[in-house]
């Protein structure tokens, strides 16, 4: 059963982050929080990732793995190669699409819509997801093919 049960993105000012960066991962069990600075991300942006994560975490497609250390996201990624994820802005999305999942075996790409998101959140989001993801600290459920 998928520990996590809520991911939430929010928009927070900047004394709620640490100097310097425009968002933070925390977790805890059962819960994933992403903070991002207002004006790095849209309000309708975290809304949109909030219902697909819903969805997502729903359906048991990610699964949290056991938190031995309370501060494992914020180490520096060791590029076990488990899987790939990654933000990518783009401007070719319908103006009524905000973001796109593309989901496959060990890949998990969040297409963007240009304007809905800074090109420095996307950075800071890929360097946290190539630890999460990368290093395994939350592993796809993929549906075997039997």
């Amino acid at each position: 059963m998928n520990e996590v049960t809520e991911a939430r993105y929010e928009l927070v000012r900047g004394d709620r982050l640490p100097t310097g960066r425009v968002c933070r991962v925390q977790e805890a069990p059962g819960l994933a929080v992403v903070q991002i600075l207002t004006g790095e991300a849209t309000e309708r942006l975290c809304d949109e990732l909030n219902e697909f994560h819903r969805s997502i975490l729903i359906e048991d497609r990610w699964i949290q793995t056991p938190i031995t250390d309370p501060d494992r996201i914020e180490h520096e990624a060791e590029r076990l190669g488990v899987a790939d994820a990654w933000w990518e802005l783009r401007s070719d999305l319908p103006a009524n699409i905000l973001c796109v999942p593309l989901e496959q075996r060990a890949r998990f790409t969040w297409l963007v819509r240009d304007g809905e998101a800074s090109e420095r959140l996307v950075r800071e989001m890929n360097r946290y997801l190539k630890r999460i993801v990368g290093d395994g600290l939350w592993r796809q459920n993929w549906p075997s093919a039997n």
